[in-house]
């Protein structure tokens, strides 16, 4: 079982008997897995994967972005209850699940790819511990993804900029899903997948379907103080000559191609 048990376990266990896992995906009941007792304000969120995870009030916020390790099981959970992300695989496996293999955790209904995986959450007694093999983030990278709904909202169409994406025109792309505006733009990124391929990787940062790991320019490690927006995905970058390669290759249409085909694209970020 996941080592973050043991740190976390007392804490979780005391929101449990407060009911912090809410047994209902009714917003207005879901109580604050900080602290325990009150219900969530939609006007107190952070943002997190990308979504928003409620709190509240405001010491709840403040204590959760100071100690994000500590509650990022809450947080990955909530996300699920409040619909805004959804299962696309075993948090075990990453493999397709059966829909007669699965167990509820905290008001979420998880399915798993066999007995075998779901076993390992049936066999653990405490809610903590269900909740933790669960939600954790590798698991939580390998089960579950945004939301459709979430994903695209006022997202715009890499080919046509001046139209909003529809959730019915998708194409699944290199580990992830990427959403047209239309049927045409759907056709042209099946016939010629190579000519779209940065657009895609794009929009799937964007779309928090994937993270960063790597400069795409030297490959080293990211220095977080070293980054520029492009658009509307943040580039992290190893050291100011990396950014500035990227930012002298011109618009963002040029930053694009640059960072994000798909060779860059493999080697600086990795599936959430």
């Amino acid at each position: 079982m996941s080592s973050q048990i043991n740190s976390i376990s007392l804490l979780v266990l005391a929101l449990v008997t407060t009911n912090c896992f809410a047994q209902q995906t009714d917003f207005e009941e879901i109580k604050c897995f900080v602290d325990g007792t009150k219900t969530i304000n939609r006007e107190m969120f952070v943002e997190h994967h990308h979504g928003k995870v409620y709190f509240a009030d405001e010491a709840s916020v403040n204590s959760f972005k100071e100690n994000k390790e500590k509650y990022v099981v809450f947080a990955n959970h909530q996300l699920v209850l409040t619909g805004q992300f959804e299962q696309k695989g075993c948090p075990f496996s990453g493999d397709h699940t059966m829909e007669d293999a699965k167990a509820d955790i905290g008001g979420v209904s998880v399915n798993f790819c066999c007995g075998s995986c779901q076993g390992l959450v049936d066999d653990e007694t405490e809610l903590a511990a269900k909740a933790t093999a669960v939600f954790a983030p590798e698991a939580f990278a390998k089960g579950f993804r945004p939301s459709p709904t979430m994903a695209i909202a006022d997202l715009k169409c890499f080919i046509m900029p001046k139209k909003t994406v529809k959730e019915k025109y998708a194409v699944e792309h290199n580990g992830g899903t990427v959403w047209l505006c239309c049927k045409s733009c759907v056709r042209r990124v099946e016939k010629k997948p190579e000519r779209y391929e940065a657009g895609c990787n794009h929009q799937m940062v964007v779309t928090g379907q994937f993270a960063q790991t790597n400069c795409p320019i030297s490959g080293g490690e990211l220095d977080e103080s070293v980054s520029m927006e492009i658009g509307g995905a943040t580039v992290h970058f190893s050291d100011a000559a990396s950014m500035k390669t990227v930012q002298d290759a011109g618009d963002d249409k040029a930053r694009i191609e640059l960072v994000f085909a798909t060779e860059k694209f493999n080697k600086s970020f990795t599936a959430n």
